[in-house]
């Protein structure tokens, strides 16, 4: 009889997937220009994975089709990104 390899659920560990920090603008501000809103927010994404014994496991990354979710073999690690958003309205 073969044996299958057959991970174990991982249920010790917290992703920061986004975090995102959002100034509106003072409407006083915006009165002579015409506008009804300005916000400015800088978003992080991917920004930790927080584990307790367990590395090089991602959820979010498929090694394969099928039941080989969260297992990182060759592949490429999730990417870190920073932005900054801004949202006019009219």
């Amino acid at each position: 009889m073969k044996k299958y390899f057959r991970p174990k659920p991982i249920t010790n560990r917290l992703k920061l997937r986004e975090i995102k920090l959002t100034y509106n603008l003072p409407a006083k501000w915006l009165r002579p220009l015409s506008l009804q809103g300005v916000s400015v927010a800088l978003v992080g994404r991917n920004l930790a994975i927080l584990h307790r014994n367990v590395t090089d496991i991602d959820p979010e990354v498929a090694f394969n089709t099928g039941n080989g979710q969260g297992l990182e073999s060759l592949s490429n690690p999730t990417t870190r990104t920073y932005g900054i958003n801004l949202n006019i309205k009219f």
